[in-house]
């Protein structure tokens, strides 16, 4: 009989929901914030110059009679007609941003199927996008529809110069504060790229380059018994260290960056146990160390012999020799580990051992984790009833994906998913390594193209002011004729 569980681990619904993506969800959030309000700013800016510069339009056809009722309604009539055709422009080009967003993120991306245009958040921004458009477009025109602005702007007089001079100052100060908006977005982006470039340069502990992958979970009952579903792990080792182009396989629990992995408690003579006593639980066969090349530090790996009848040795990490034998040789030391295999009926069984050998510290549960501690025993000890296959291949003649999937078939051709010709396959290690920076990498791409959109939308309002801020300048005697 199988063993049963005997414990839960109890997750937030937050973190079931967005798993680790919600520190790239806020970074995306606050482009986004940051976008709507350089794009408000510079609706802003420019409906106001426009408005601006229709003053002595509005003057005149009040000069001819039209009373203020009428040019109000013209001018909301004008600048509603053109906040609609932005939003409708807005609208259609969101749900084809949001289509290709779905459509290339990240396999791993918590709840990538749902993406979707919220209609709250639309709407929020086609009102803010409306308002804004109608508060600066139409209050420049308003002024210049009052009796004083009326005679203002047709006589061209020094006070109203002044006004617009502070107007035109309000103007550039909006122009600086979309420029500022936009840097800081750019800033931001510069972050997350420097935070990639470094996540990129991360230790693993092993070298990913020329590894295949391939996990497998031996059918049962033929392989139920853990002697029989060893003697299966074996014969395809051995038979993959025959394929040509191969130069080592191996078989093991858990891979290193598969972000799984289950720990067992270790106890230490003479140390009292707490809670943070564990480490990973790893099971692996004689060929695994040259394999992976994780580098042996002290003492030796297992050997042949001890994987066909295995003793009390085991193999610890870098990381639990530093915190039970800081300052001493751990080999020769007494350490107790329990069995972790809770599929096996002996699950949680103590295993009295002797360390012999340290090995180097492996990233198990992703790139921006922690190196692992880990704990390493003959994978005859306890063979689980699942593994993953790893071949390490010649670099001038590697074997192909396709060759190795019939090489597994032809030792057991009972593994199904296989066997139906399907794309599980042996996969390249450095498969799994990009995928751990997907998420980074769609994050960056995004806050990237914020980014340009932030500094071509602060280009646009100030190419849009600059000309009418020049002419201001000059002011209206500059245009007079003088007798």
């Amino acid at each position: 009989a199988e063993a049963k569980w005997t414990g839960v681990d109890v997750v937030p619904l937050r973190t079931a929901l967005v798993g680790d993506a919600s520190s790239g969800l806020w970074a995306l959030g606050a482009g986004v914030v940051l976008i709507l309000l350089i794009a408000c700013v510079n609706v802003a800016n420019l409906a106001a110059v426009r408005g601006a510069s229709r003053g002595r339009e509005v003057a005149v056809r009040l000069a001819l009679g039209a009373s203020r009722a009428q040019v109000m309604r013209q001018l909301l009539v004008e600048m509603l007609a053109l906040a609609v055709l932005g939003a409708s422009a807005g609208v259609l080009g969101c749900y084809a941003a949001v289509g290709w967003l779905r459509s290339t993120a990240p396999f791993d991306l918590p709840r990538a199927e749902e993406l979707a245009v919220d209609a709250r958040a639309l709407g929020v921004a086609l009102l803010l996008t409306v308002i804004t458009a109608l508060i600066f477009g139409v209050a420049p025109a308003m002024r210049a529809a009052m009796p004083r602005g009326a005679r203002n702007e047709l006589l061209g007089s020094r006070s109203d110069q002044a006004g617009s001079r502070h107007q035109t100052r309000g103007r550039a100060i909006l122009s600086g504060v979309q420029f500022a908006l936009a840097l800081l977005l750019l800033m931001g982006g510069g972050l997350l790229a420097q935070s990639y470039r470094r996540l990129q340069e991360v230790r693993v502990g092993f070298d990913p380059r020329d590894l295949m992958e391939l996990s497998v979970s031996p059918p049962k009952p033929k392989y139920a018994d853990a002697a029989a579903t060893f003697a299966l792990y074996d014969r395809l080792v051995q038979r993959l260290r025959l394929v040509p182009g191969v130069e080592e396989a191996a078989a093991v629990n858990f891979l290193p960056l598969g972000r799984a992995g289950i720990p067992t408690r270790l106890e230490v003579p003479g140390r009292t146990p707490s809670s943070d006593d564990l480490a990973t639980y790893i099971t692996a066969t004689e060929g695994y160390l040259r394999t992976m090349r994780i580098p042996l530090l002290r003492g030796r790996w297992f050997s042949a012999g001890e994987m066909r009848s295995p003793g009390d040795g085991v193999v610890i990490s870098e990381s639990v020799a530093k915190r039970y034998w800081a300052g001493a040789d751990p080999l020769g030391k007494s350490l107790t580990i329990f069995r972790s295999s809770q599929a096996r009926p002996n699950f949680g069984q103590a295993v009295p051992s002797i360390v012999i050998g340290v090995v180097s510290d492996v990233r198990q549960f992703g790139l921006e984790n922690d190196l692992d501690p880990a704990v390493y025993v003959p994978l005859s000890a306890e063979p689980w009833p699942w593994a993953t296959l790893v071949v390490r291949e010649s670099r001038s003649h590697p074997a192909s994906a396709a060759v190795l999937r019939r090489t597994v078939l032809e030792v057991e051709p009972t593994f199904t998913e296989l066997a139906a010709e399907t794309d599980d396959s042996f996969d390249p290690m450095i498969k799994s390594l990009s995928s751990e920076l997907a998420p980074r990498r769609y994050v960056l791409g995004l806050v990237g193209s914020f980014s340009v959109c932030a500094l071509l939308l602060a280009a646009v309002g100030i190419y849009g002011v600059t000309p009418q801020r020049v002419g201001m300048n000059l002011g209206a005697d500059d245009y007079l004729v003088k007798p």
